[in-house]
């Protein structure tokens, strides 16, 4: 069929947004493919900006100029101009598979403010505001609390960035007009991340964290902050990524991709990693089944999830066979028959349990104590084998 040949033509093998495999809806007046989710994002951002149209139902456009025009283009060359000027330090959806709000804003931000487009084809919105808003926060107001107490109430700090000893560092004072600092946190090799809304606290949904590297002033510990949405938390964890050298572009989509702090980079790796072990590599699942899945200390509510040990590594899937959001090298982790915060007012159900590990802290639930017991077996099986090594 004639579409065919659109989809051979070089880097539409894959989501010209979010890398999703297979795209099989087009704009027909940019001349790229995108997934089924991030169609819905161009239609938002109207047909003045993006056509969309399916590329197996509207097989009537595929013909004449039109079906030139989508062969001459691709996502590949596309992106070589329309994401020639992203920031390395902005977030991406192929990061939060699971979280819309990720999409549309970066879509948005693509397309109608035109903020990632190549500078010298000079169709762009003004320098200034383009660079205001790639330069991020640089303070404000923010609710902060320890992920280490998960008891510990919240509390309003006010952040800023700043330099010390040639090192990245975000201080946070009590007030904003205070000189001395509550405390600092040193960027250096840190990571800034959003937490998913549905798993958050129901009065404090919008949350960002950073973990700290273990060679840091506070060895790898976890910060937890609240803000009054999420646009607001994207732009926290944007503005960190940039004082602390994380970034999170991904590979292969400009002619240079900066260096990822190692933590991160790992667990972007293990992402993408998980397809080529199971097709190319053959390697076994060594346990897999549903299971809920949310995050620690918060009181959100559970997720139905994925699960899968593979290879050493513990992946929790949007669902069987479909996007990852977590990979958690099991290597020097632990697991705990209670999770690591319990409900309190249901206290410990029969099948919750925690697992802790470089990357994270998840609080799961198998649903039953059988399942619980056959979960714990097989992730300290996977731990053990690491450990002792073949």
């Amino acid at each position: 069929m004639s579409f065919d040949l659109i989809q051979k033509v070089t880097g539409n093998n894959v989501c010209v947004d979010c890398d999703n495999k297979n795209p099989d809806w087009a704009s027909i007046n940019l001349g790229v493919l995108m997934c089924l989710e991030c169609s819905g994002s161009h239609r938002h951002i109207g047909v003045h900006i993006s056509q969309v149209r399916s590329l197996k139902l509207d097989t009537e456009c595929w013909q004449g100029e039109m079906l030139d025009f989508m062969c001459s283009v691709g996502n590949a060359a596309f992106n070589r101009s329309w994401e020639k000027d992203c920031p390395p330090w902005i977030i991406h959806p192929e990061e939060y598979p699971y979280l819309p709000f990720v999409r549309e804003h970066y879509i948005n931000q693509k397309y109608t403010y035109r903020l990632f487009l190549r500078k010298e084809l000079g169709d762009q919105v003004s320098t200034s505001f383009t660079d205001d808003v790639h330069r991020g926060l640089e303070s404000g107001m923010v609710m902060k609390k320890s992920a280490e107490n998960f008891i510990s109430p919240w509390q309003q700090r006010y952040l800023k960035f700043h330099v010390k000893e040639g090192e990245p560092v975000l201080a946070y004072y009590k007030e904003a007009a205070l000189v001395s600092a509550k405390g600092e946190i040193t960027l250096k090799n840190s990571i800034a991340g959003l937490l998913d809304p549905s798993n958050a606290d129901k009065d404090h949904p919008h949350q960002f964290e950073i973990k700290t590297s273990s060679e840091s002033e506070h060895s790898g510990r976890v910060f937890l902050f609240s803000v009054g949405s999420n646009k607001e938390a994207m732009e926290w964890v944007q503005s960190i990524r940039r004082h602390s050298g994380q970034v999170s572009k991904r590979s292969g989509k400009n002619e240079a991709t900066p260096i990822m702090s190692g933590m991160e980079l790992e667990r972007l790796n293990l992402k993408r990693g998980l397809a080529q072990k199971l097709e190319e590599e053959g390697v076994e699942v060594a346990f897999e089944g549903g299971i809920l899945q949310r995050e620690a200390y918060s009181f959100g509510r559970w997720m139905q999830r994925f699960a899968m040990i593979v290879d050493g590594v513990f992946y929790i899937l949007m669902e069987q066979g479909g996007a990852v959001v977590s990979a958690l090298p099991l290597k020097g982790g632990n697991v705990d028959k209670y999770p690591v915060n319990v409900d309190r007012e249901d206290g410990i159900k029969a099948g919750q349990f925690g697992v802790l590990c470089a990357l994270a802290h998840l609080s799961l639930d198998a649903g039953s104590e059988a399942n619980k017991n056959a979960w714990l077996e097989a992730l300290k099986g996977s731990i053990q084998t690491i450990t002792i090594g073949r």
